[in-house]
């Protein structure tokens, strides 16, 4: 419907720059007050009207044999599902770390893009029968991105986002992020 792509032409300038390093520098468009629900409206609308529609590609480790996936965001918004913990918070995470996530929210697509495999585990469900993103889910691949977050009085600081990639039973792949400080 072109309401998230306009969306995301008019925030398309989060990046920054460079470090010496390499890592990506983001900052910020929303203004200083804006209130925590218009952000939380902004991540669904991209998940459900722009994400869940354009998969990315990302490579995996299987075996010794790097194998490329094709993933996507699911736009299924229930009580703790993906797009839920993303947009009104999960259990992970200090104030100010979800702040900066849903500040980056208009960036997490290139974010997951640049991002490098980090490993693969099995899916445990001991323990979470209950959380509705552990449904159907055979294995996970986690992703890191380091950058760089710049507050708008122009403090930097160190970051890493973390991309998790859910593979279910029927062969799809779901990504799910979280953004901590430190790299």
């Amino acid at each position: 419907d072109g309401i998230g792509n306009e969306y995301v032409e008019n925030r398309k300038n989060l990046f920054i720059g460079k470090t010496e390093d390499g890592r990506s520098i983001y900052k910020t468009n929303y203004a200083e007050n804006t209130p925590k629900t218009e952000k939380q409206a902004d991540v669904i609308n991209l998940v459900q009207n722009v994400w869940s529609k354009q998969p990315i590609k990302l490579t995996i480790k299987k075996d010794g044999v790097q194998k490329e996936i094709t993933v996507k965001f699911n736009p299924e918004l229930s009580e703790r599902s993906d797009l839920s913990k993303i947009a009104f918070g999960n259990r992970k995470g200090t104030a100010s770390e979800k702040r900066m996530t849903m500040n980056l929210a208009p960036d997490f697509y290139q974010i997951a893009e640049e991002s490098t495999y980090n490993y693969s585990a099995d899916e445990h469900h001991e323990g979470k029968e209950n959380n509705p993103a552990h449904d159907n889910s055979k294995e996970w691949h986690y992703f890191v991105n380091n950058l760089v977050y710049q507050e708008a009085n122009g403090e930097q600081i160190d970051a890493h986002m973390n991309i998790d990639v859910k593979e279910t039973t029927d062969g799809q792949y779901f990504y799910s992020f979280a953004l901590e400080k430190g790299t």
